[in-house]
C-alpha cells in the first residue's frame, strides 16, 4: 500500500467517526427534545401561547365549553356573566375566595363547562368549584379541593341505606374540601391530574353523574320556629332560617318523598332529574300551624339556593336524624 492510498484510507476513516460523533449529537438532542415532550417540558406553539396569556393576566373573557376553548384563548360561550366572590371558611383555604360565576340573562349558574375567565384570571372547573389557572415549572397547575372518596358512602348505604349513604357523602365532602390539593392540567386532555393519580383506577371516580334535590328554606316573615321534614321516611331535618341540604341519589332513583306536619303526612312526590337539580322550598308562614314543602322550577329555587348557601356553608353540613 503506498502513501496515498494509506492517506485516503485514513481520511476515510476520519470522515466516518466525524458523522458517526455527529449522528451521536443528533440522536442524542432527539432524544432530549423527545423526553420533554413525555414529561410535559416541551411546549407547542398553542401551549406556549396560553401559558403567556396566562402569565400576563390577558385570557379573553368568557366561558371555555372545552380544554380546547382555554387553550386558544377562544372561548365558546360569550354570554354576559357575573362573577360573586365569598371567602373560604376552611382554615387552610383563609385568604382566598369561592367564584362563582352566574348567567346574567339567566340567572343561572355557569355549570357543566371546563372553566371561564373573566378577562384578567382563567379558572378551571374542579369538584364542582372554580379555581384559578396558573404557571408553576413549565406546567400550568390549579390548587383545589382534594377528590371526593365516596367508597364510604357506597359502604354506609349498603348498611344503612339512603340515610346512611347520605350522611358518609356529606362527611365525604367536607373532608375533601378541608384539603389544599395541587393539581396539574394534562397538556393534552385538559384534565386535572391528582398528584396520587387515579382513584379506584378510574380518572373519574369523583365525578359521577347523579340526581340532585335541594331543599331550603328562605328568611322572610316566617316563624321563628324550626321547620320539621322527613326525606323518603327515616331521615328527619330541622331548618332554621336560611338552610337547605343538598341529597344525591344515584340515576336509578327517580323520585323522592317528603314529608311535613305535625305527624309528617302531609306529604309531596318530587321527581328527580339528573339534567338539573331538583329544587323543594321549605316555608313556615307565621300563619300557619305548620311548614309547608313547595315544588320549585328551576329558575326560582337556583335564586333563592345561591342567596342561602354560604350562609349555610358556615354553619357546617345539615345532619339529619335517623328515624326508626
Amino acid at each position: 500500500m503506498n502513501k496515498q492510498t494509506m492517506k485516503n484510507d485514513i481520511s476515510i476513516i476520519g470522515v466516518g467517526h466525524t458523522l458517526y460523533q455527529n449522528l451521536k449529537l443528533l440522536l442524542g438532542v432527539l432524544f432530549l427534545i423527545s423526553s420533554m415532550v413525555v414529561f410535559g417540558q416541551k411546549l407547542n406553539s398553542a401551549q406556549a401561547q396560553i401559558y403567556e396569556i396566562i402569565e400576563n393576566e390577558t385570557p379573553k373573557r368568557g366561558v371555555y365549553a372545552f380544554y380546547s376553548d382555554f387553550l386558544n384563548n377562544k372561548p365558546s360561550i360569550i354570554d354576559s356573566f357575573y362573577v360573586n366572590e365569598s371567602p373560604r371558611s376552611q382554615p387552610v383555604w383563609q385568604g382566598t375566595n369561592s367564584v362563582k360565576p352566574r348567567y346574567a340573562n339567566k340567572n343561572r349558574k355557569v355549570k357543566k363547562v371546563w372553566g371561564f375567565s373573566d378577562g384578567k384570571q382563567a379558572y378551571i372547573l374542579n369538584e364542582l368549584e372554580f379555581f384559578p389557572i396558573v404557571t408553576e415549572e413549565n406546567k400550568l397547575v390549579f390548587y383545589g379541593y382534594d377528590r371526593v372518596d365516596n367508597s364510604g358512602a357506597v359502604a354506609a348505604g349498603a348498611i344503612g341505606g339512603a340515610i346512611g349513604g347520605g350522611i358518609a357523602a356529606s362527611a365525604a365532602l367536607s373532608k375533601a374540601k378541608s384539603e389544599k390539593i395541587r393539581y396539574t392540567i394534562h397538556p393534552t386532555n385538559g384534565t386535572a391530574v391528582h398528584p396520587k393519580g387515579a382513584l379506584n383506577n378510574s380518572l373519574n371516580a369523583s365525578v359521577e353523574i347523579m340526581n340532585e334535590l335541594i331543599i331550603y328554606r328562605r328568611s322572610r316573615k316566617e316563624s321563628e320556629d324550626e321547620a320539621k321534614f322527613v326525606v323518603n321516611g327515616k331521615e328527619l331535618y330541622s331548618f332554621e332560617q336560611k338552610s337547605y341540604v343538598l341529597l344525591e341519589y344515584p340515576l336509578s332513583i327517580g323520585s323522592a318523598t317528603l314529608c311535613t306536619g305535625s305527624d309528617f303526612k302531609d306529604c309531596i312526590i318530587v321527581a328527580l332529574n339528573h339534567e338539573e337539580p331538583t329544587y323543594v322550598e321549605c316555608t313556615y308562614p307565621i300563619d300557619s300551624e305548620t311548614p309547608q314543602l313547595i315544588l320549585q322550577e328551576e329558575s326560582q329555587g337556583e335564586f333563592d339556593y345561591f342567596k342561602i348557601e354560604n350562609i349555610q356553608d358556615k354553619r357546617g353540613v345539615q345532619v339529619p336524624t335517623v328515624i326508626d
